[in-house]
This record gives C-alpha cells, sequence and structure tokens, in this order.
C-alpha cells in the first residue's frame, strides 16, 4: 500500500475514533448504552468503504450485549452525523465490534499476580 493511502487511512480511522467516542458519550441518548463505553480503535478498509470501530464496555455480559444493540440501531444516525461533521467524501460504513482486549489483558494479570503469590520470597526479590 503506498504510504500516502496509509497515511489517509490512519487520519480517517483517527477522526473516526475520535468522533464517535465523542458521539457516544454525548450525543447518543440511548439508556442501553453504558456510561462505560469507549472506542478502542477503528479499522478502516482500503477503499474506506467500512470501517469496523472496536469497543470495550465495562461491565457483564447483558450489558455488552444491550450497548452493542444500541450502537447497532443507531449506525446510519451516526453516519448522518460523522457527515456533517467530518471533512471526507464518504463516510465509510460503520460496523460495531465488542473489543475484548481489556478483559483478556486482566486475565492475564491476574494470572501472573498468582504466580508471582506462589513464588518463593527468594525468587520474587531477584
Amino acid at each position: 500500500m503506498p504510504p500516502q493511502i496509509t497515511r489517509k487511512i490512519e487520519r480517517v480511522n483517527s477522526a473516526l475514533k475520535k468522533d464517535i467516542g465523542e458521539l457516544i458519550t454525548s450525543w447518543l441518548v440511548d439508556p442501553r448504552i453504558s456510561r462505560w463505553t469507549t472506542v478502542t480503535r477503528v479499522h478502516t478498509t482500503r477503499d474506506l468503504g467500512k470501517a469496523t470501530v472496536y469497543v470495550a464496555v465495562l461491565g457483564d455480559d447483558h450489558e455488552r450485549s444491550e450497548t452493542l444493540a444500541a450502537l447497532e440501531s443507531s449506525r446510519l444516525a451516526l453516519r448522518h452525523v460523522l457527515r456533517e461533521r467530518m471533512r471526507i467524501r464518504h463516510i465509510p460504513e460503520i460496523v460495531f465490534k465488542y473489543d475484548d482486549t481489556i478483559v483478556e489483558t486482566a486475565d492475564v494479570l491476574a494470572i501472573l499476580d498468582t504466580v508471582a503469590a506462589e513464588l518463593p520470597e527468594a525468587e520474587r526479590a531477584d
């Protein structure tokens, strides 16, 4: 991929992440959306036709599924507002996906804490 295309996609990803994050927290008024929803990253296809928006939702499975359902149902409205806010010719189709890297990271840290607690005192000092 030529460098100018890569930079353009990176700029679009960054702008979408910022704007969608702001819209979720301040513009969308859907009680199904968890207050603890964060846009973690955006991946846009090379042709700028589709943007996968990864969101982290702190809470249980029910909150996560409700939040994703609400975000999916507001995709068209979000694109409409993004069309007014962003200076690009075509706003990509938005697809929301749950980003479980935060949960996975917490699980790994818990395992590491367990292993560290089981180590003899002499080995922990090293």
